[in-house]
């Protein structure tokens, strides 16, 4: 074990982090940890939600045509959560400095 090579968990090392300045350390865990998870659960419920809508305007859609559709509005879901999570992320910075 000692000669282990020094894996990442859950995508962080420990060369992310700065040297022991926890504010910097509770900041960067807050981005890399919390919001994956958060922006998971965000990006599949508010999918599910438009996915009915999404069905009825295109009734006579191929397979293909839907796992198109299904790739794009995923990826236009994700890229409007990673902007408000990070605006959410700017604010509470903010107010914790």
């Amino acid at each position: 074990m000692r000669r282990a090579a020094p894996a990442p968990y859950e995508n962080l090392r420990l060369s992310d982090y700065p040297k022991k300045n926890e504010t910097q350390v509770n900041k960067l865990a807050f981005q890399r940890v919390v919001t994956v998870e958060a922006k998971k659960r965000i990006v599949n419920k508010v999918i599910q939600q438009i996915q009915p809508r999404i069905d009825s305007k295109v009734p006579n859609a191929t397979s293909l045509e839907r796992s198109l559709i299904e790739k794009a509005l995923r990826k236009a879901v994700e890229q409007a959560v990673d902007k408000a999570i990070d605006k959410l992320v700017e604010k509470i910075n903010k107010i914790n400095n």
